[in-house]
């Protein structure tokens, strides 16, 4: 990491601020502080506007590490895996099968979240935005890093 890094509570805090500031990146690093501003950044230049993605993200980063730099953060948001997400259904219905043939998989009421519970790969991570939305990352790059 080579920039200041921050615990994942100082970046709750200033998405927050950036949050109140409806993510002006200006507003924000004017009136929440420097990181609150280099929040809205992300959201508009690496989250594409997705603030659902970028808290998730926090969540994933501060997971990983006890404290991250903007590039790490930015990383972790880059590290969304769409393809893998949309997949979660179909390897929980495997995982299922794999391991009890019998079970009536069409019992289990929420197949996305038993799959993130239960048949991630080593290197992936799932979050939830606050609406409690997946999001899945796939963070092998970042925890290759230490």
């Amino acid at each position: 990491m080579n920039g200041p890094t921050h615990p994942e509570a100082d970046w709750r805090a200033a998405y927050r601020g950036a949050e109140e500031k409806y993510f002006d990146v200006t507003d924000a690093r004017e009136r929440r502080g420097e990181l609150a501003g280099v929040v809205a950044e992300l959201r508009e230049d690496v989250a594409e506007n997705d603030e659902g993605l970028l808290w998730a993200a926090i969540t994933v980063a501060g997971e990983l590490a006890e404290e991250f730099d903007r590039d790490f953060l930015a990383r972790a948001i880059t590290s969304r895996d769409e393809e893998a997400e949309g997949g979660l259904a179909d390897r929980a219905r495997g995982y299922v099968i794999a391991r009890w043939p019998d079970f009536p998989v069409e019992e289990i009421a929420d197949l996305d979240r038993f799959g993130a519970k239960y048949a991630l790969h080593q290197h992936e991570r799932v979050a939830e935005d606050e609406s409690e939305f997946l999001f899945l990352f796939n963070v092998a790059e970042l925890t290759s890093e230490g």
